[in-house]
């Protein structure tokens, strides 16, 4: 039955670490008022159909910034027809003053896929009270070249060695984590087994290697400092010691690697004669 939990709490980690949002999830954030205005404005920028882009502005919008939209569109997207919309990202935010009524911000991101090349393009719509939703910003951008960004591939033979050393890092974490957490359960009569389980499955210090750059980064314990303030990220346990992220092409991937530190103290302890309790007197050896 213990095994059963461990193996449980495995599999549950393995999909946590690697689940993406699903497109129908990133809907969600849609309002059903919102969507009228999202699907056209969308429809109208593939199709540079500038007239009703601008119907979905804001009040108060002038021809020159329609001029200056419609430029900005012609020159950083391609013509023809994209081969794939797909919804990449959302966020939704609402913010108040008092004696004001609520603002309401979305952001969206799409993945456009066309023949040569695929682009980002984000979007920002408000709402102001009960006032109707408006396209307020866009950004094109070209996923090529230096925004180019590559998902995690297990193909060894063609990995670079920075590569080869994060996933190793990463797996090496983990399975060190996982046998430790197997083992200790097969020895018995262990004190505080609810404690010692948690401290196995969390690692620390975090480490974070972005698949593009081919770089490291410490996650925590970080300081990072800035001309207005200072932020502290001091604590930031992962468990069972790995993980990643893969956005791309929008975002570089990410694998996170984390030092086992709670396993590696419970060898330790082991060695040391613990975390055992002492056996009953039943079970104790005769005195001689």
């Amino acid at each position: 039955m213990r095994l059963a939990s461990v193996f449980v709490c495995l599999i549950a980690a393995i999909g946590l670490g690697g689940c993406l949002p699903s497109e129908s999830f990133l809907e969600e954030f849609i309002a059903e008022e919102a969507r009228p205005t999202v699907d056209a404005s969308v429809t109208a920028i593939i199709d540079r159909d500038f007239d009703r882009l601008m119907d979905m502005a804001p009040d108060g919008a002038t021809p020159e910034q329609a001029e200056l939209i419609a430029e900005f569109i012609n020159t950083n997207l391609p013509e023809g027809e994209a081969s794939q919309i797909r919804l990449a990202g959302a966020n939704s935010f609402t913010s108040q003053t008092m004696g004001d009524a609520a603002n309401v911000t979305l952001s969206l991101t799409y993945l456009l896929t066309y023949e040569a090349d695929d682009y980002r393009l984000d979007l920002r719509f408000e709402k102001q009270g009960d006032a109707r939703w408006t396209f307020n910003w866009l950004n094109i951008s070209s996923l090529s070249g230096a925004d180019a960004h590559e998902r995690i591939d297990f193909n060894f033979a063609g990995m670079s060695p920075e590569r080869k050393i994060a996933l190793a890092a990463a797996l090496g974490s983990f399975s060190f984590i996982v046998l430790t957490l197997i083992a200790s359960f097969r020895i018995k009569r262990i004190k505080r087994r609810i404690i010692w389980t948690v401290l196995i499955i969390c690692a620390y210090p975090v480490f974070e290697f972005n698949w593009s750059t081919q770089a490291w980064s410490i996650v925590a314990p970080v300081i990072t400092s800035s001309e207005t303030a200072t932020y502290f990220n001091l604590i930031e346990l992962t468990f069972f010691g790995a993980g990643f992220m893969d956005y791309a092409p929008l975002e570089p991937a990410l694998v996170t690697a984390a030092l086992p530190l709670g396993a590696l103290f419970f060898w330790y302890r082991v060695l040391r004669g613990g975390p055992t309790r002492k056996a009953p007197r039943s079970e104790a050896q005769p005195e001689s």
